[in-house]
């Protein structure tokens, strides 16, 4: 689905599997928790993430983000995978069973932490 314009959300749950945000406008978190639940699927945000609420990976499946996302507030990961082609910034905290994997084209220095369970 093309996004039309900037749209403000407080969480994003995805109803179906194999869903694709893609455009030129932003998606923003604001006044809620930054969730995005993907469900059992594999979900793909492509338009930049604003906002200063974070962003909170939950569902067991996987969301890949390509994104020049902006968003503050770190980045925590309850389940599943989630898939960073973007920009890498703030803190990452996974969760025990989840998974985080970086695939950036270009050389750069993370300065921020990642952490998680064992």
């Amino acid at each position: 689905m093309t996004l039309g314009s900037n749209i403000t959300v407080r969480s994003l749950t995805f109803g179906v599997t194999d869903y694709a945000l893609t455009g030129a406008n932003t998606l923003t978190f604001d006044g809620g928790s930054g969730n995005i639940d993907t469900g059992s699927g594999n979900q793909s945000i492509g338009v930049a993430i604003t906002g200063s609420d974070g962003l909170t990976k939950t569902g067991s499946g996987a969301l890949t983000v390509t994104g020049t996302n902006t968003y503050t507030g770190g980045t925590t990961i309850s389940e599943g995978i989630l898939f960073i082609a973007s920009a890498l910034f703030g803190d990452f905290a996974i969760a025990e069973n989840a998974n985080l994997y970086i695939n950036i084209d270009s050389d750069r220095t993370y300065s921020d932490q990642i952490s998680g369970a064992p």
